[in-house]
């Protein structure tokens, strides 16, 4: 499976609206932590190759440049997420989108980590499949770091397959269970025909990490060890 358009091709055609994005990014006091503008560029370009249509891939690949701004903005200040993200939609090309279409942009980046319901719009769905591809992918190993640094990276006590059971989704005990929670949040939940094909892949090499570091412990002997 191969991107439709490549990542040049849309920044050259919203080149004012990348370059604002951009600026966001490299100007926030909250850049990167797991949400740097790599991330929302990952995010575009699988949105791209899962989409649909073009349209609804141009529009999902505007969403996905602006989905991090609650991560770069006053952390639970929807107030300035809200007019953050419609100011930076100003800079897309006149008369390209149509208001409705530009309303439908904000509202599948401001309303992307929701859980799957039945009012969202195709581009939505498309999102948010991309945003949840791009945290199986193999950089989400680094990424979890950045923004898990004050838990442990591991727990020797659970390795070997198992979470630690006070592990939930929005509070892992070490960034590995976050990895694991992944996996076993994520794909259930994907809805696009080729966002599906697709973790099956990443599954397979994320999988393939966290079985290798298992098996590196073993090695040591040091599985089950209580610190």
């Amino acid at each position: 499976m191969r991107v439709k358009n490549s990542f040049e091709d849309l920044r050259k055609k919203f080149r004012e609206f990348y370059v604002v994005v951009r600026d966001g990014h490299e100007q926030s006091k909250r850049a990167h932590r797991g949400h740097g503008l790599d991330h929302d560029v990952t995010v575009a370009q699988i949105a791209v190759m899962i989409a649909p249509d073009e349209r609804t891939a141009e529009k999902a690949w505007c969403a996905a440049m602006l989905h991090s701004t609650d991560r770069l903005v006053e952390k639970g200040n929807k107030e300035k997420e809200e007019a953050h993200m419609r100011a930076n939609l100003k800079s897309l090309p006149e008369r390209y989108f149509t208001s409705e279409e530009k309303e439908e942009i904000f509202l599948s980046a401001y309303r992307h980590e929701e859980l799957n319901q039945d009012d969202q719009s195709v581009t939505q769905h498309v999102l948010m499949d991309a945003d949840r591809l791009a945290n199986l992918m193999p950089a989400v190993i680094i990424r979890a770091g950045q923004l898990l640094s004050d838990i442990p990276a591991l727990e020797l006590e659970y390795l070997e397959g198992k979470r630690n059971p006070k592990t939930t989704y929005h509070e892992p005990k070490s960034v590995l269970d976050d990895l694991r929670n992944n996996v076993a949040e994520y794909t259930p939940k994907l809805r696009m025909p080729k966002a599906k094909e697709l973790a099956m892949k990443y599954v397979k090499r994320l999988d393939y990490f966290i079985k290798s570091l298992e098996r590196s412990y073993e090695e040591l002997d040091l599985v089950g060890i209580s610190l």
